[in-house]
């Protein structure tokens, strides 16, 4: 992917490469469901539809999350003149904004369920890349850089919490080991799908550069919200009650 998405373009080299991946994929899920309940991923996971939409918008919200954390400094730096400090220092809200929100999340979560969390969080990432389409040269840190920092801090910090609370209530009690650690591997796929494709963005300078970026930002907008979207129509929560209460602690 990253050979492709690059300035080399989809090569034979390249397409082999993902064909080859295609296959062993393939045989991955052959030999896990002949294992069936012995796999280290037991196929019944992927019948719990709940848990499809919560890996589903884990695949979709890292990869962006991924995606936005390599590109905004990237384009501040050689994009929007700033130097790499500054750049590094315009991220400096989000694991403040993230240790600020994240348990009062979680708890809100708690009392009415993870379903709205997780939608919100989702449509707040989705605002911060559109917000990030208004950095160009010379953009002021203040009222352009910061509201996209601060909105998908805000979104990431809405869905995580909720989101492992949810994966381990998704499926029974002799499951959530492998639950929790198939939505771990889901959360570095994305991004790591997400880096290999966004290597023509990083191959371009001046104003494709500020195109192409922008052409990006606005693919992880339909991405996040299409992580809102799966739990809309693929997660239908149990009704929170005494039960529920604790998932949120």
């Amino acid at each position: 992917m990253t050979e492709g998405a690059g300035r080399g373009g989809w090569t034979p080299i390249a397409i082999a490469a993902i064909a080859a991946g295609a296959v062993l994929i393939v045989a991955y899920g052959w030999n896990e469901r002949r294992l069936g309940d012995r796999a280290m991923t037991p196929p019944a996971l992927f019948g719990a539809r709940p848990l499809v939409a919560l890996n589903l918008l884990t695949l979709l919200l890292y990869g962006v999350l991924s995606g936005f954390l390599l590109l905004l400094p990237y384009l501040l730096i050689t994009g929007a003149g700033y130097d790499a400090t500054a750049a590094g220092a315009a991220l400096l809200p989000f694991p403040f904004v993230m240790a600020v929100v994240s348990a009062p999340a979680g708890d809100l979560a708690g009392r009415l369920g993870p379903r709205w969390p997780l939608i919100a969080g989702a449509a707040l990432v989705a605002a911060g890349c559109l917000l990030a389409l208004r950095i160009g040269p010379g953009a002021d840190y203040w009222t352009t850089v910061l509201p996209a920092v601060a909105a998908v801090a805000l979104g990431m910090s809405c869905a995580a919490a909720p989101l492992t609370s949810a994966v381990l209530g998704a499926v029974d009690a002799r499951h959530t080991g492998a639950a929790s650690g198939l939505n771990s591997a889901v959360a570095q796929l994305g991004g790591v799908v997400a880096i290999a494709l966004i290597g023509g963005v990083l191959a371009a300078s001046g104003a494709a550069l500020l195109a192409t970026f922008r052409i990006a930002a606005t693919c992880g907008a339909l991405a996040a919200l299409a992580a809102a979207a799966s739990i809309v129509f693929l997660f239908a929560q149990a009704p929170v009650g005494r039960a529920e209460a604790p998932k949120g602690g």
